[in-house]
């Protein structure tokens, strides 16, 4: 018994184009960046600004404090008062993720306390710029506190407060 083994036949995309009567397409070049910037020691609100976004003014944070509030009171039937204190948290988040705190080092002192720190207490916290803050164990609560405070006061400056 001669059994015979059909094969397929190989592919050929110009053939196929020529049936159709279009031609095969060119391959695209390989785009020209200029290499970016140092981000090194760079905050986010840097990086955004080198990144071609501006850093954000008042009429930017109050519009991003209604529509929070708006989404809220609309999409998930909160009253407005409610919506308003959940806007607030949410231009709260984003002001601390925009305005990260400087790396320091942990044989520097602690971040909060400004008190030494031994090797046996420092702990570090990334700072969201790519590195981080050390300070004692004990310290961290008050000093989200502090930063969250800092972050209100900011925030009532520009206008967004329920």
């Amino acid at each position: 018994m001669n059994m015979s083994v059909t094969s397929f036949r190989r592919f050929d995309p110009d053939a196929y184009l020529q049936t159709l009567g279009g031609e095969a397409a060119k391959a695209a070049k390989v785009a020209k960046v200029d290499p970016a910037p140092a981000a090194e020691g760079k905050t986010l609100a840097d990086l955004a600004t080198l990144a071609g976004a501006p850093a954000w003014d008042a009429a930017d944070w109050r519009e991003y404090f209604e529509e929070r509030a708006a989404v809220g009171e609309y999409d998930h039937g909160l009253t407005r008062p409610e919506a308003e204190a959940r806007a607030l948290e949410w231009c709260v988040a984003r002001w601390l993720a925009d305005h990260p705190p400087p790396a320091n080092e942990p044989e520097n002192r602690c971040a909060h306390c400004v008190k030494p720190l031994a090797d046996a207490d420092a702990l570090p916290f990334l700072n969201g710029a790519g590195g981080h803050v050390w300070m004692h164990g004990r310290c961290h609560a008050p000093w989200m506190k502090r930063r969250r405070a800092e972050a209100e006061a900011a925030l009532a400056v520009l206008g967004v407060k329920p």
